[in-house]
């Protein structure tokens, strides 16, 4: 926080609950909600380069079809991000090659426009954690926007800053989220057959990975609970799956930022939200 103390335009929000990834986003970007771009960045992530985030402005200021775009992810190992491919069954894969089709971006260095962000609603804060930026690009991509990974603006990332290396946590939300996301944004007619696909990759690669590699019961039982945690909103999800065309952030939210927890609560029952993502 002290960092700020420099820079005249640096605002640390000190919210009252933890909201996620997801909603600790959301109300950053509703602070900044007058400007044109919202750059997300995680805070294990840095821009590498000068300029970096003046180029990724560039293109989408040059592109009207762009909708967000992400640069080059260093991972800590030495790998490269350049976003996701995500299949029938959902799950994440990192995509290492140009050449593989791009599903997603990585949330953990994401440029958006920032009239496009809350057009297709922000992040969905039921997630919390995880696969969040994959339901943001499916809804990206469903209001016809296009993304892009920029080779001209590096980010080094090291990962798993806040859970540690060893954490379960990541498990349990992507194998719920997943299901939840193919809820959301799936078509019908292909929702019973990802679904299953989902189920069986879960078990095959997620459980199976825990139970037999690493001989870990309670990596098992918390990618199960994942799973039973996904199924058992799945109809809930499926209900209100469809992004809205002319969606805006639930006024409640801004209420969080400014008044005390007794007083918020109160007109939080007053005000119908307009939008709930």
């Amino acid at each position: 926080m002290n960092f700020c103390k420099t820079l005249p335009n640096c605002k640390v929000i000190k919210l009252p609950r933890n909201l996620g990834w997801a909603g600790g986003n959301n109300r950053g970007a509703i602070l900044a909600k007058n400007s044109q771009y919202l750059c997300f960045l995680n805070d294990d992530a840095y821009f590498t380069q000068r300029n970096c985030l003046s180029k990724l402005i560039e293109h989408l200021r040059n592109d009207d079809r762009l909708g967000a775009v992400q640069p080059i992810i260093i991972n800590s190992d030495g790998t490269l991000n350049l976003g996701g491919v995500m299949g029938l069954s959902g799950l994440p894969r990192i995509r290492s090659s140009p050449s593989q089709p791009l599903s997603y971006l990585s949330g953990a260095a994401l440029l958006v426009k920032t009239s496009v962000f809350f057009q297709v609603g922000m992040f969905d804060e039921t997630l919390f954690l995880y696969r969040d930026d994959a339901d943001f690009c499916w809804r990206l991509r469903l209001f016809g926007y296009e993304i892009a990974v920029m080779p001209d603006c590096l980010v080094f990332h090291q990962g798993s800053a806040t859970f540690g290396k060893e954490s379960y946590t990541p498990w349990y939300f992507i194998l719920r989220n997943n299901l939840w996301v193919l809820a959301k944004n799936s078509p019908l007619r292909q929702l019973p057959a990802r679904t299953l696909l989902a189920l069986l990759e879960s078990l095959i690669s997620y459980i199976g990975y825990w139970g037999i590699v690493k001989h870990d019961a309670k990596g098992v039982l918390i990618s199960v609970r994942g799973l039973i945690d996904g199924l058992r909103y799945f109809g809930g999800m499926l209900k209100g799956k469809r992004p809205r065309g002319n969606a805006n952030e639930d006024p409640r939210i801004d209420l969080e930022l400014l008044f005390p927890n007794r007083l918020r609560k109160i007109l939080m029952e007053v005000i119908k939200p307009k939008y709930r993502n």
